[in-house]
């Protein structure tokens, strides 16, 4: 969940270039220069342990999401030549109905979450409101017998 936003980023930027007529490489160096986001400098660090030839995959197969894996695979493809304009586009619709259902999610948690802070905060309060006027009237008569 936590790259969703910069993947969809990416793939967004990766497909309008294509769409221009760039290549994968040079669409890649425009999204470089369009983000300073971390996992800009992720992808950066990939492509230059890809164009250096060196085992790229141990370091996201343990912690990454599994997006950030398919991205690389798909971008893996497209420096070997393969077309990927096509896949880029299914993976980018599969990106944003994924990024509607997480938000869908968290807005259904909602209420039961903003209901904690009421709980706690508010219920003391209108509990003082209702038992206050009680207390006083039984002090009141306590004081007086």
């Amino acid at each position: 969940m936590k790259y969703l936003g910069a993947i969809f980023d990416l793939t967004s930027v990766l497909r309008r270039e294509m769409n221009k007529g760039l290549g994968l490489r040079s669409a890649l160096n425009e999204y470089f220069k369009k983000n300073t986001q971390p996992f800009s400098n992720e992808v950066r660090l990939w492509l230059s342990l890809h164009d250096q030839g060196k085992n790229r995959e141990g370091r996201w197969d343990q912690q990454s999401h599994m997006y950030v894996k398919a991205l690389f695979v798909i971008l893996e493809k497209g420096l070997r030549g393969h077309p990927i304009h096509a896949v880029l586009t299914q993976f980018e619709e599969e990106l944003k109905n994924s990024y509607e259902s997480a938000i869908l999610e968290k807005i259904n948690r909602l209420p039961f979450e903003m209901l904690v802070p009421l709980l706690v905060f508010m219920l003391p309060a209108y509990l003082l409101l209702l038992v206050g006027p009680l207390i006083e009237d039984l002090l009141s008569t306590l004081g007086s017998m």
